[in-house]
């Protein structure tokens, strides 16, 4: 089960880092192949690097997690204004849309207005006659009716605008402006992209690093004295590190962690099973230490 829901994580974050590149792509349209090429390979390695930066720390090789930060950061800094450029760009489209709407919309009200005066005027001035005053009135409303019909040809063709920052800033009773809003809204949205795409691909990593079988455990506490040369420092310390790790551990990997001999790692491990706060399972042909 663990395996589909890492392989469903890692199908999601491959589809949104897609979405991402195909927006990187259209905002760098027209440069050199090298810039193009340049925001995929960042896109892709800010969605990984995270994973990394975990696995640095966790093997307490600070000076590589360190490094490894910066370099997300730079790429991050590099990478992101062109998902919220391009998403600003559709916003901003939208809201001048917006705006030519209102404007057809004013001129077609003004227009309607200005038919229905010209409808009553003529009315008057053809009841006793057709004269030339009764043709010139009869001409300006046939121009007016066409302007409607133009005006409405207009709205049925306009875009809508961009309903949903108006109608925001409406609901803020006017203290954010819908231009905030827009503005807020993309950048959210192009950082959500981002943590959405590294969170499904940590998660997968982590999914797959865990064990999936479990057997009877190995050693049990009441079976082991403490050694007396084990410190309560030497616990606390093994404690921590188990901690920190955040999954099994094998003997191996927790004398290279503590800096120890495998002997001493294991006679470490005894003591804290004695303790009460570690249990050695196994898993297959190896032994996993975790915290009790």
């Amino acid at each position: 089960m663990k395996l589909y829901f890492a392989l469903a994580a890692l199908a999601t974050a491959g589809a949104l880092l897609a979405l991402q590149i195909v927006g990187a792509q259209e905002a760098t349209e027209g440069a050199s192949t090298y810039t193009r090429a340049s925001m995929i390979v960042a896109l892709a390695t800010v969605a990984v690097l995270p994973v990394f930066i975990h696995v640095a720390w966790s093997y307490r090789l600070r000076s590589l997690a360190l490094a490894l930060s910066v370099a997300f950061v730079a790429l991050l800094a590099y990478s992101l204004p062109a998902i919220v450029g391009r998403t600003g760009e559709m916003k901003h489209a939208k809201a001048a849309a917006g705006v030519d709407r209102a404007s057809v919309e004013t001129d077609l009200r003004s227009t309607q207005t200005r038919l229905t005066w010209a409808t009553d005027d003529t009315a008057r001035e053809c009841a006793t006659g057709a004269g030339p005053a009764c043709r010139g009135k009869t001409q300006t409303v046939a121009a007016l009716e066409a302007r409607v019909e133009k005006l409405r040809g207009e709205l049925r063709t306009a875009a809508p605008g961009d309903l949903g920052s108006e109608t925001w800033a409406w609901a803020s009773a006017g203290t954010v402006s819908a231009e905030t809003i827009r503005k807020g809204s993309v950048l959210a949205f192009a950082i959500g992209l981002d943590v959405a795409i590294w969170a499904l691909v940590w998660m997968a990593t982590a999914l797959v690093s865990q064990p999936v079988t479990v057997s009877t455990t190995v050693s049990k506490a009441s079976d082991l004295i403490i050694p007396a040369d084990v410190t309560e420092t030497d616990l606390e310390e093994l404690r921590k590190l188990l901690i920190m790790m955040n999954r099994a551990v094998s003997n191996n990997e927790l004398a290279r962690l503590l800096a120890v001999t495998k002997g001493e790692a294991s006679k470490r491990v005894s003591a804290a099973i004695a303790a009460g706060f570690v249990q050695r399972r196994r898993i297959g042909r190896e032994v996993a230490i975790t915290l009790h």
